[in-house]
């Protein structure tokens, strides 16, 4: 579980974020989705713990977030930054490998090739493993950044939920790939893991997702079971649409709630 309290974070007395609040709870898929510059990917890195909010507060499974080592967070908790750099000519195997290094999962040698096959298999990479990574393709570096925070999940502590991050996760994935990656997160949830995903496409957050935030300007605009949250009447104030253009989005779990 991970949970927000009144969150603000300001740059320059510029506010970015203010009073976020919200419980993402084991077992379950929570989207956070908005337009761009709602503060939704500062979100998750003040989840993430790479950015210190200006005031309130992160839990992780209850526990202040300041007060959980590095060592700690890695246990139990897997990141996916909206870009990830990486500029050293690693293999695929070896980046990969880094989620296990990052996990300090205690995992005995001999089940870490193991690990990174059954990781790169899970997002369709095992045919990349000996390849340089700065020769992939922006989608199959994507992809291979998947493989490296599942090798990280498959390592973390089996007596606390794992949460997973994850920040557009399919922004440069084709259209199976991202079905494949957003499954990985429904069955990581299955499992009994906290899963928070930002997404931009709605009919992909209305088919995966348990639970909605939709933010606008810094705020949380509406938050609750997906079906509550996904209506024209919301998703004409949070975008700023016409509700007749949203009549056209096909997407049957949320169309019959529509106002």
């Amino acid at each position: 579980m991970i949970e927000t309290r009144n969150i603000r974070y300001s740059v320059r007395s510029r506010e970015i974020l203010r009073d976020v609040t919200f419980t993402a709870q084991a077992g379950q898929v929570l989207a956070v989705i908005g337009q761009n510059g709602a503060g939704k990917s500062t979100l998750l890195k003040i989840l993430s713990g790479e950015v210190t909010p200006t005031s309130g507060s992160v839990l992780l499974h209850a526990k202040p977030l300041e007060h959980i080592t590095l060592a700690e967070r890695a246990a139990c908790r897997c990141v996916l930054p909206q870009h990830s750099t990486l500029n050293f000519a690693f293999s695929v195997r070896e980046v990969i490998e880094m989620g296990i290094t990052a996990a300090h999962s205690g995992k005995k040698e001999h089940r870490t090739s193991e690990i990174i096959l059954q990781a790169a298999q899970a997002v369709g990479v095992t045919h990349l493993l000996t390849n340089t990574y700065t020769m992939l393709s922006g989608g199959e570096r994507q992809r291979v950044h998947l493989a490296r925070v599942w090798a990280q999940y498959l390592c973390c502590r089996q007596d606390i939920s794992p949460v997973l991050l994850l920040d557009e996760p399919v922004s440069s994935l084709d259209l199976a790939f991202q079905h494949t990656v957003l499954q990985l997160a429904r069955d990581a949830a299955r499992h009994g893991a906290t899963v928070v995903v930002v997404l931009h496409d709605l009919h992909l957050t209305s088919r995966y997702s348990d639970h909605v935030v939709m933010m606008k300007n810094g705020v949380v605009f509406q938050h609750g079971i997906t079906r509550e949250v996904l209506t024209t009447a919301n998703i004409s104030k949070c975008y700023d649409i016409s509700p007749s253009l949203i009549e056209h989005i096909q997407i049957p779990q949320f169309r019959q709630f529509a106002l």
